[in-house]
C-alpha cells in the first residue's frame, strides 16, 4: 500500500521488496537505475533491524542509502494522505545519511555518561566509520568527536588500531605525534618571538615568562632565553649587546627580526596572557596524546583498571581545554 499510496499521489521511483528483507539481488537491480537510495522501514526495533541489514547490502552494491524517519509513528501511505505530496519530500529531503542512521541507532545503544559503555559505544563507532573513503570517515569523525565530547585522535587511534598490528599502529601514532609536534612549533614561533619581545624589554615580564618551562620550543628560541637568563642574573637591565654576543648568526638574525618587527601596540599584558595561554594548551595537548597512547596499549592488553583511570585523566584533561575555549 505505501508505494501504490506514493504513486497515485505523484511520487514516482518508489518501489518495494513485496514482504521480504530486501535481497542483494534486488540491490542489484536498482544499482542499475541510481545509486541514491532512501529506505523506509517501520520506527521499531524490527525496521531498524532491516533498515540496517538494507544498508550494508545497498552500500556493498555501491549505492549511497539513507533512511527516512516518517514523523508522527506512522507509515508512508497514513503520512502521504493526511499531509500530502509535498510535506513527503520535504520528509525525504531530510533522511538521514546511512553513517548517520547507525550511529544514532547506536546510540540509543549505550549510556554515553558511562565510560564503560562510552568505549564499548567508540569500538562500535569506529567499526562503522573504518569502511569508508579517507574524506567521509574525516567529516563523521569531526562530527562524532564534537558530539560526545571525545579527541578526534583517540577515535582515528581506534579506528586504525582494530585494523593493524600493535606494532604498526604504535609506530603509525608516533609518526602522527611527530608531525603534530612539527605544526605545534610552526604555530608557537610567533608566541615565542611575543615572548621574547616582552622578556628583553621588562625584567618582570622575564620572571612571569621564566616559570614557564616548556615556553619555548624552537632552539633558538632556547638560545635566546637561556643568555637573558644568565644575563638578567648579573643586571636587571638587560645589555642588547651581550646577548647578541653570545647568539651564532642565525640566533641573532632572529632576535633582530623580532627587535625591528614584532609590535605590542602598547597591549603588553594583554599580548603576554594570550601567549602563556597557549602555552597551557599546548602542553594540554602534549599530555592528551601521551595519554592517548597509553590508552590505546592498555586496550591492546584489555587492562580495564588502567583503562578506566586514564579515561578518567583523559577526560579531566579535554574539560580543561574546553574550559580554555579550545
Amino acid at each position: 500500500m505505501d508505494v501504490i499510496s506514493l504513486y497515485q499521489s505523484g511520487i514516482r521511483n518508489v518501489s518495494a521488496s513485496l514482504g521480504t528483507a530486501l535481497t542483494e539481488n534486488q540491490a542489484k537491480i536498482l544499482r542499475r537505475y541510481t545509486k541514491n537510495i532512501v529506505l523506509s522501514y517501520d520506527a521499531d526495533n524490527a525496521g531498524q533491524a532491516a533498515a540496517l541489514r538494507g544498508i550494508d547490502i545497498l552500500f556493498k552494491e555501491g549505492c549511497k542509502p539513507k533512511v527516512l524517519h516518517v514523523t508522527d509513528g506512522k507509515d508512508p501511505d497514513e503520512f502521504v494522505k493526511k499531509h500530502g505530496k509535498d510535506a513527503f519530500k520535504k520528509l525525504v529531503d531530510k533522511s538521514l545519511g546511512f553513517v548517520d542512521y547507525k550511529i544514532s541507532v547506536l546510540k540509543k545503544k549505550y549510556n554515553l555518561d558511562s565510560y564503560e559503555e562510552s568505549i564499548d559505544f567508540l569500538k562500535e563507532a569506529a567499526d562503522i566509520l573504518r569502511n569508508l573513503s579517507p574524506i567521509e570517515a574525516d567529516i563523521h569523525i569531526k562530527k562524532l568527536a564534537n558530539e560526545i565530547k571525545i579527541s578526534e585522535n583517540a577515535i582515528r587511534l581506534e579506528i586504525n588500531g582494530n585494523n593493524t598490528q600493535e606494532e604498526l599502529m604504535i609506530h603509525n601514532h608516533i609518526e602522527n605525534n611527530k608531525k603534530e609536534d612539527k605544526q605545534i612549533n610552526s604555530s608557537m614561533l610567533l608566541v615565542e618571538k611575543n615572548l621574547i619581545k616582552l622578556m628583553i624589554t621588562d625584567y618582570e615580564y622575564f620572571k612571569i615568562i621564566s616559570q614557564y618551562e616548556d615556553a619555548f620550543k624552537s632552539d633558538h628560541g632556547k638560545k635566546i632565553f637561556s643568555i637573558t637568563e644568565s644575563l638578567y642574573k648579573e643586571d636587571k637591565e638587560l645589555d642588547i649587546m651581550k646577548l647578541q654576543d653570545g647568539l651564532e648568526q642565525d640566533e641573532m638574525n632572529m632576535l633582530a627580526d623580532i627587535i625591528d618587527n614584532v609590535q605590542l601596540a602598547d597591549k603588553e599584558e594583554q599580548v603576554l596572557q594570550e601567549c602563556l595561554n597557549k602555552i597551557e594548551v599546548e602542553n594540554l595537548k602534549e599530555k592528551e596524546n601521551s595519554l592517548l597512547m597509553r590508552l590505546s596499549m592498555a586496550d591492546e592488553e584489555e587492562n580495564q583498571e588502567t583503562i578506566k583511570v586514564l579515561t578518567e585523566e583523559l577526560m579531566d584533561l579535554q574539560r580543561q581545554k574546553m574550559e580554555r575555549g579550545k
